[in-house]
């Protein structure tokens, strides 16, 4: 089996768009470690694993104004994986993939002079977990500014702020013993853009 066919819903209106697509995919032969019985010695690669994914994707664009453009999208992922019968895997199918259950964002994008820009935008993702439930990567959100000038044909300069916003939490390993996730500073950039 592969990747089914997604089904589809959009509309259009005059400045504003949307789509949102549900989605079920089922697999098969997904790679496995498989130990030998009655030992766990050798271990063998096999295509024993099974699993489906489910979940919605979301989209629409909406423009207040003709030099001010607003955008969300989000996401919802189900993933359920595990070895087929007869057949048994060292790490829990952890190598089919391990992604936020949820992502959502939010971007503004605003044209304030023919030469001036200025994008906003604010991201949520949720928190990764093990096949067994643990919490392997927290959930956080994000959001950015950058001002953006074209100074001529070919010459842009810009200025962007990047800023992690979570309370401090603890971050789980599954090879190392819980330790504390600080709150991450915020990252400034300057980018010189030239086109020839």
């Amino acid at each position: 089996m592969g990747p089914s066919r997604p089904a589809t819903a959009s509309s259009r209106r005059p400045g504003h768009r949307c789509r949102v697509t549900a989605y079920y995919d089922a697999y098969d032969d997904l790679r496995t470690d498989q130990f030998t019985l009655p030992n766990l010695f050798p271990i063998v690669l096999r295509n024993g694993g099974e699993g489906e994914t489910y979940g919605l994707e979301a989209w629409a664009s909406f423009a207040p104004a003709d030099w001010w453009r607003l955008r969300r999208a989000g996401t919802s992922c189900t993933g359920i994986t595990g070895p087929s019968a007869d057949f048994n895997d060292l790490t829990q199918l952890q190598t089919a993939g391990l992604d936020p259950n949820y992502q959502a964002q939010l971007r503004s994008n605003m044209q304030l002079a023919s030469n001036l820009e200025l994008d906003l935008a604010l991201r949520r993702v949720g928190d990764v977990k093990t096949v067994s439930g643990t919490v392997n990567a927290p959930a956080y959100t994000e959001a950015d500014v950058r001002l953006g000038w074209r100074v001529r044909e070919g010459l842009e300069l810009s200025v962007e702020r990047v800023s992690t916003c979570c309370t401090p939490t603890i971050w789980r390993s599954t090879t190392a013993r819980p330790r504390r996730r600080e709150r991450s500073p915020a990252r400034s950039y300057v980018g010189l853009r030239w086109g020839f």
